[in-house]
């Protein structure tokens, strides 16, 4: 990866991680199939953040279309410190 795209990528990471209301509003207005591509690019370590906010008819389309590993952390990061069952 070149300079000026790893300086992008770095940016966008500190976007998502500071701003993750603005990042889920934005997927929100996208259509199903450009959010479910933005989506399956946030880092999965910042993925909770942006998810809670989503309203809730894109989480639902979303959810049906993110990989394993992102749908395993968001459950972890959903259930840390919390009982279930």
């Amino acid at each position: 990866m070149n300079t000026a795209a790893t300086t992008v990528n770095a940016l966008n990471k500190v976007f998502i991680r500071q701003y993750p209301g603005e990042v889920a509003e934005w997927l929100g207005e996208l259509p199903a199939r450009e959010a479910t591509a933005a989506v399956l690019r946030i880092p999965v370590n910042h993925l909770a953040a942006v998810w809670e906010k989503l309203p809730p008819h894109v989480a639902r389309s979303l959810l049906t279309e993110i990989n394993l590993e992102q749908a395993r952390h968001l459950v972890q990061q959903k259930t840390q410190g919390r009982r279930i069952g």
